[in-house]
Formats: structure tokens, C-alpha cells, sequence
């Protein structure tokens, strides 16, 4: 006898990194400015960002998109050298929607 599994729901987890033009249209900016962020961004690697934030798939470049939302989200208190929480992927991610939640019980 077999079992039978009814699937309800299927979330659909968005890739961890995304093209530059992508990130663009994502913030509704040119690829000039995206450009510029991405060079404000790979300034801060190794201070910040404890890895590389862009990679490169043949000519396309590529950028974390858990990290390029911390940036945007801190970019004017990063660039007054004001304190910043420290980068925090996994906030990240539950702040875009897709990490999994814990349950906790009280």
C-alpha cells in the first residue's frame, strides 16, 4: 500500500546572487549607478563583507543579493563612517523572504 502526499504550498527560494542588470531593476536605477554601488560594495570586502560580494558566470558579473541589500540598506550611515550592525546574512535573507523561519515554543 502506498502512501499518498498531498502538496500544498511550494515557496520558490530566489537565488543568492543576482546580474548586475537584475539588481538594477530590482532597486529602479541605471546600470551606471548600479555600477557604482557595486564598486562602493567590493571596497568594503573584507571589512564588511567577509566575502567576495561579486563572482563572474563567463562575462556576466554577478552580485550577492543578501549583501547588496545590507548595502542599500546602510549605504548612507556606511558612507557618513557611521556604526552599522554587523553584516548578517541570515537577517538578510528572512528580511527578503525567504529564510526559514524557526518555531519556538513558550
Amino acid at each position: 500500500m502506498m502512501n499518498e502526499i498531498n502538496i500544498t504550498k511550494i515557496r520558490k527560494r530566489q537565488s543568492d546572487w543576482i546580474s548586475k542588470k537584475e539588481a538594477a531593476a530590482m532597486l529602479h536605477c541605471t546600470n551606471e549607478t548600479m555600477r557604482h554601488r557595486v564598486r562602493e560594495m567590493e571596497a568594503l570586502e573584507g571589512k564588511r563583507y567577509p566575502i567576495g560580494v561579486t563572482s563572474q558566470i563567463g562575462s556576466t558579473l554577478i552580485i550577492d543579493r543578501l549583501a547588496l541589500n545590507d548595502y542599500v540598506r546602510y549605504m548612507k550611515r556606511i558612507k557618513a563612517g557611521l556604526i552599522v550592525p554587523p553584516y548578517n546574512p541570515v537577517e538578510e535573507a528572512r528580511l527578503l523572504g525567504y529564510a526559514d523561519e524557526e518555531v519556538k515554543d513558550d
